[in-house]
């Protein structure tokens, strides 16, 4: 019987049988042709098996969906350790802005501080008057504290921006 022949009666397809010979499942005679005897008793496990689909041990199933269920467990605990690793990471708004804030009003005292913490250093240095100091000291501070505006209210506008 002909590749054709034979595919037409078994309902394959035409590679299926020339890929079957190849492998060796299915023997030609000395004529080229297909022994159909030895075709269907060689050929029969095969098509038997692609019958039933190609999973023919009921347990097989059950693994996979197993596996499939450990697998997508596994990347959700992943998911939530990722959650918390990000939550610990940040902290409450209302709480960074305050902070913020204590920090621009910590920045300015300081700064209004500085003249009388640093000028007898800065009249030893310059070899001054202490007082001549002190005057310098306050009118470079005040043009700064001038420049940098309401410093505490542009912080926490910013850390509310943000």
């Amino acid at each position: 019987m002909s590749i054709r022949a034979y595919s037409a009666t078994r309902g394959a397809d035409r590679t299926t049988i020339r890929r079957k010979i190849a492998e060796g499942v299915i023997q030609l005679d000395s004529d080229g042709l297909i022994d159909e005897q030895q075709a269907d008793s060689a050929w029969a496990i095969t098509r038997r098996a692609s019958r039933m689909g190609v999973d023919q041990n009921g347990d097989a199933g059950i693994r996979s969906a197993q596996a499939k269920v450990a697998v997508t467990l596994a990347k959700l605990r992943l998911t939530k350790q990722r959650y918390q690793a990000m939550r610990e990471r940040y902290v409450d708004r209302a709480e960074a802005v305050a902070v913020g804030e204590q920090e621009a009003i910590y920045v300015v005292e300081g700064l209004r501080n500085a003249p009388a913490a640093y000028a007898p250093t800065l009249a030893q240095e310059m070899g001054i008057p202490e007082e001549t100091a002190r005057r310098i000291l306050d009118r470079f501070i005040g043009l700064t504290l001038i420049e940098i505006g309401d410093l505490p209210r542009a912080a926490k506008r910013d850390a509310e921006r943000a």
